[in-house]
């Protein structure tokens, strides 16, 4: 009886690949952009770019193809250039699809989404509204009015895109209801609405402040309203406290990030909001 004979391994090589981009007239420095591209993908994946063997282009799937984008995104690398780098892996597999060599392009699903340079990480955001939650319970009145309009603000920043010149500027008058929305006017002809979590931090931060002041944000010591400097102040108090880099660009940059991805920025609030909730013993409701 006949043994079964092993099947034969098959290899293709990048030589293949750069035919086909000439052959749709592809300029020469592009092809040396997705050359370099896929050989420093492929040495990730630890394949042979000389000789790349079907059976290992085959097990690639989207999740190895997205780390290895995320490790890139870790590093700094530029957002254009890890773009760059997934339309040329995204090529390659189509054309390895073209030719029969795997069934499915894994990396056609991805969704890269843009990256900001000197933003928190959502997990650094949690850290700061967390230890801003924390002092909250403090046994002083002024301290925790103090804390909890320090959450206040940064949850402005952060989710709302405020800065901090801006801070200081609002006013009770600020906070106006249009068609049953509450809107916070932050400048003439420019109005945003409140998440619904933040909005009710700043009903329950204006009975505890308890003030007929028409500055919305005030120094809870002397019950004036906050200065740049003094929000400066309380930056400066975070960075040593929690050893974050809390700089009003940065914090922009952070509310850039969340406008960027939507889907974190629900997360982060969602979070927030249960813990607000499970902590809130004691504080006085909207």
């Amino acid at each position: 009886m006949d043994q079964e004979q092993p099947s034969e391994t098959k290899f293709i090589s990048l030589d293949l690949f750069v035919r086909s981009l000439r052959k749709e007239k592809v300029s020469e420095s592009s092809i040396e952009s997705y050359v370099s591209d896929l050989k420093a993908f492929l040495q990730s994946q630890d394949i042979s770019f000389d000789s790349i063997e079907h059976s290992a282009v085959n097990q690639i799937q989207q999740k190895q193809i997205e780390s290895y984008l995320q490790k890139l995104i870790g590093k700094n690398v530029k957002y254009s250039t890890i773009r760059r780098i997934l339309a040329s892996i995204r090529r390659f597999f189509f054309f390895l699809e073209d030719e029969g060599i795997i069934k499915a392009n894994p990396s056609q699903a991805i969704l890269l989404r843009s990256t900001r340079r000197n933003a928190f990480t959502p997990e650094e955001a949690l850290q700061i509204f967390r230890y801003l939650s924390k002092r909250q319970r403090s046994q002083s009145t002024t301290e925790v009015l103090r804390f909890f309009r320090d959450e206040l603000i940064l949850l402005l920043m952060v989710f709302h895109g405020l800065r901090q010149y801006q801070i200081p500027k609002l006013k009770l008058s600020s906070v106006q209801q249009s068609n049953g929305t509450i809107i916070l006017n932050v400048r003439k002809g420019f109005g945003i609405k409140l998440e619904g979590f933040i909005l009710n931090k700043l009903r329950m931060y204006l009975v505890m402040r308890n003030s007929n002041s028409e500055s919305v944000f005030l120094e809870p010591f002397e019950s004036k309203p906050i200065t740049v400097s003094g929000l400066m102040a309380m930056l400066i108090e975070l960075r040593y406290a929690l050893t974050l880099d809390c700089t009003p660009k940065k914090l922009f940059n952070t509310y850039l990030y969340f406008q960027d991805n939507p889907e974190e920025k629900k997360r982060i609030l969602d979070i927030l909001t249960f813990e607000s909730s499970r902590n809130s013993g004691g504080l006085p409701n909207a």
